[in-house]
């Protein structure tokens, strides 16, 4: 009797962004696995991009052979600020803080009055600052911030503007 080889076993070609990562597995279950990794597993995390071939082999002892070329696609990477936040507790710009793509490895965000007194300190970059300076909330005026960012693969950069506080 002829069996059929087990053929195209693995999903289409696919992209990855830089730093980013994703899981490659078969719907299908076979009795052994061999990536070109020398991974030995149904699924494989991949973080880079390239040519991933998985030889598989089912129950009758059929072999096959599939593979897929992961490619890297430009991603959105970078520092983006806005230039004005109204902290009106309704849900929409109740803070003020950078926008940050990418793998961050170092983060420092600060917000100062108008003549250089720190109001705001953080190191979190999902954290913002909500407007208020000792619990008191100012009225509009503007303020000036300075952000601190490393990523991945890349070298420190110091971001400096200033933000209108609207009220």
């Amino acid at each position: 009797m002829l069996l059929p080889l087990p053929a195209r076993f693995l999903p289409l070609n696919t992209s990855i962004c830089a730093f980013d990562k994703i899981t490659i597995g078969l719907a299908r279950n076979y009795s052994s696995y061999l990536w070109n990794t020398n991974e030995v597993k149904k699924e494989i995390t991949i973080e880079e991009p390239g040519l991933y071939t998985l030889l598989v082999k089912d129950a009758n002892e059929c072999t096959g052979k599939d593979s897929i070329l992961v490619k890297l696609k430009q991603c959105m990477e970078g520092v983006y600020v806005p230039t004005a936040f109204s902290p009106k507790g309704d849900g929409k710009n109740d803070q003020f803080r950078p926008l940050v793509f990418g793998d961050i490895q170092q983060y420092h965000f600060t917000v100062f009055k108008r003549w250089g007194k720190k109001i705001f300190e953080t190191k979190d970059a999902n954290k913002g600052w909500n407007g208020n300076f000792k619990g008191a909330g100012d009225g509009s005026q503007v303020y000036t911030w300075t952000c601190l960012v490393q990523l991945r693969g890349k070298a420190k950069l110091l971001h400096k503007g200033t933000v209108t506080l609207v009220r």
